[in-house]
């Protein structure tokens, strides 16, 4: 409550934005957190059954699709941005199948302006491997590894496709290469433990295990983004 006028004040100067067309698309995850909460940013409940509530919920989701609106803009007008090009294809990804060919277009297009930049090579590979472009993916993935990717996501596919083809050496080699990156992974520190392990490597296996109850006490098996994206059936 005491935040009220704050956040209002907040609400209004998006609404002033989104007049003017310029909508930021990191607005959008707030927003969307906004709308899964049931309360606006402003206070106020976004209950469709509360008087108002529907009415800012749907102005709620005019202010997202106005955002992304102003991204595909924004990427036709100026198509060598990197960073703008990395972040609409993150956008379209956001929806579903149906964004798939335009991020894939944005990134090839990030990829032709620098063939070495990390991020778009992990996108791009992730988004491979997802789609079931394993061997498609591969090369991606050690490329990006090779110039230090931002989220180990590289390191971690490596160390899957290793360890799912019997290369455990390099398996552990590329999980340890993740883990620098984040540390307390609950899947990669369970796999390097079950690595060592099968190595024989007791003494490494013993200090991974230190690891992964230090990092469970403080945060939980909480998992990271080097890990996150991984499909079910390779986890």
């Amino acid at each position: 409550d005491l935040l009220a006028p704050v956040l209002g004040k907040a609400f209004t100067k998006l609404v002033e934005l989104h007049d003017q067309g310029k909508i930021p698309n990191t607005t959008i995850p707030v927003l969307e957190d906004r709308l899964a909460a049931n309360i606006c940013i402003c206070g106020e409940s976004l209950d469709e059954g509360e008087s108002g509530g529907k009415r800012r919920r749907e102005h709620i989701h005019q202010l997202i699709d106005s955002s992304r609106r102003a991204d595909a803009i924004l990427f036709r007008l100026e198509p060598d941005d990197q960073g703008l090009l990395l972040g609409y294809a993150r956008l379209m990804l956001e929806r579903g199948a149906t964004g798939v060919p335009e991020a894939m277009r944005a990134l090839d297009r990030a990829l032709a302006l620098d063939p070495d930049a990390p991020d778009a090579l992990e996108t791009k590979a992730t988004l491979l491997f997802r789609s079931g472009r394993v061997e498609e993916a591969r090369p991606l993935f050690t490329h990006a590894g090779a110039v230090a990717p931002a989220t180990g996501a590289s390191h971690v596919a490596l160390a899957v496709l290793a360890l799912r083809e019997g290369r455990d050496a390099e398996a552990i080699a590329e999980l340890e290469s993740a883990r620098r990156i984040a540390p307390g992974d609950p899947w990669i520190l369970d796999h390097l433990h079950d690595a060592y392990s099968k190595s024989g490597d007791a003494t490494h296996a013993d200090e991974v295990e230190r690891a992964r109850k230090y990092f469970v006490a403080k945060e939980g098996r909480t998992v990271t983004g080097a890990t996150r994206w991984l499909p079910e059936g390779w986890r």
